[in-house]
């Protein structure tokens, strides 16, 4: 069973973890902030932030109209607006450096300034920045390594960029995941592969997020992985399932809707789920909800 924290077409942008929060961004200049199922905070903005993190104690968000990086406290007040930044796309942290990703086709690493002569312009400083050929559509660390999904390609980048390994795939990458030397990569057909960085020829895949009809058999793209002490996979077809990654097969499902699971967070114990009527709907119109389901 999921109780629903929200639900309208209230278009949400994103939803991050911040110190034991769920805070959900929206397109109407807003976060909101949730412990458990209760409604703490609504935080109006200046702008609307497409994607948010966190980074330490800091809550870090990127407007992709507007090209500029917002950072907040813990207390969810503005400390720096920084512009400069082309329509980015991604940011993620994994509170050493940061990763903008953008448009054009550009990585950027962020780090915070050893000195701080205006705290309230600057926290942060573009510390190395590399242009690709493709724009990149899925990204997160493996241990101090760089993964990035560019369509069909993943490529693995040390701390300075340069690219020490890349594998292609039958079609778009939607999703990636890591845990010790493992990377979980999530397809746009609904396949998930299980990749040993260090020895890619024992990967392995399997079938995920399928309707099976009558005389169908439909892949809906996986929306997003988590891999830690267990493997989850949300998909179109409205599913967040839990794998048995020894044996190849699902163990459960923990939710079940007619609708699209987007993207999924894991708070103490609980599971946070955005869902929406139909992706493909114009941006503000597709009716959307945040379920809580306790793990």
């Amino acid at each position: 069973m999921h109780s629903i924290l929200f639900q309208d077409k209230i278009a949400i942008s994103d939803i991050c973890t911040f110190q034991d929060k769920l805070i959900v961004s929206t397109y109407q200049n807003t976060l909101k902030v949730f412990e458990e199922a209760e409604l703490k905070h609504t935080v109006d903005l200046p702008v609307s932030l497409t994607k948010i993190c966190q980074f330490r104690d800091k809550l870090l968000g990127i407007s992709y109209s507007q090209g500029l990086l917002v950072i907040l406290n813990s207390m969810f007040t503005i400390i720096s607006i920084i512009p400069g930044f082309k329509q980015p796309t991604f940011i993620y942290s994994n509170n050493k450096i940061v990763i903008i990703t953008t448009l054009d086709s550009e990585i950027l690493i962020l780090k915070e300034k050893k000195y701080q002569s205006n705290i309230e312009e600057h926290l942060f400083e573009v510390a190395l920045r590399k242009k690709t050929q493709k724009v990149s559509t899925a990204l997160c660390f493996l241990q101090e390594r760089i993964c990035l999904g560019f369509e069909s390609t993943l490529s693995v980048f040390d701390n300075k960029l340069n690219e020490v390994l890349t594998k292609d795939y039958s079609c778009c990458i939607n999703s990636i995941a890591s845990c010790a030397n493992n990377l979980v990569i999530g397809l746009i057909n609904g396949k998930i592969h299980f990749e040993d960085i260090q020895n890619f020829e024992e990967s392995f895949a399997f079938n995920s997020h399928i309707l099976n009809g009558k005389n169908t058999r439909i892949f809906y793209p996986v929306t997003q992985v988590y891999f830690d002490t267990f493997l989850l996979s949300s998909g179109y077809d409205g599913k967040v399932i839990k794998w048995d990654i020894a044996n190849k097969k699902q163990t459960s499902i923990i939710i079940d809707t007619n609708k699209f699971v987007r993207k999924f967070e894991i708070c103490r114990n609980y599971l946070y789920c955005l869902i929406e009527d139909d992706p493909n709907e114009a941006l503000g119109r597709a009716f959307q909800s945040v379920s809580l389901i306790p793990l």
